[in-house]
């Protein structure tokens, strides 16, 4: 997160890419307050985040076993229109299954 700040402040325009990749990396740490922070600065760049994004999500709330979270996640993407596939599901399968759920 440090690079990506550091980008930040040299103002660096970053893209969904980018974004995805700094998302990702956060949600497989568990920091989701740090996957929150990236999210806001994709609006304010008028990035908007994919299906990509929201699965990454998704899986970070998943991991952490916060099932309520990534569940809406998942409607906010139903709600929205985002599309969403079978990876999604099996991300909030698989951690309904290791959280016991």
């Amino acid at each position: 997160l440090q690079l990506w700040r550091e980008m930040k402040r040299k103002g660096m325009k970053m893209n969904l890419v980018a974004y995805n990749v700094m998302i990702d990396s956060q949600a497989r740490l568990g920091n989701m307050d740090e996957v929150g922070e990236i999210v806001a600065e994709m609006a304010a760049d008028g990035c908007q985040p994919d299906s990509i994004s929201h699965s990454t999500i998704c899986k970070g709330y998943a991991v952490k076993g916060e099932l309520a979270k990534a569940l809406d996640v998942l409607k906010n993407m139903q709600e929205s229109k985002v599309p969403h596939d079978a990876i999604v599901y099996n991300t909030i399968l698989d951690g309904c299954a290791k959280h016991k759920r």
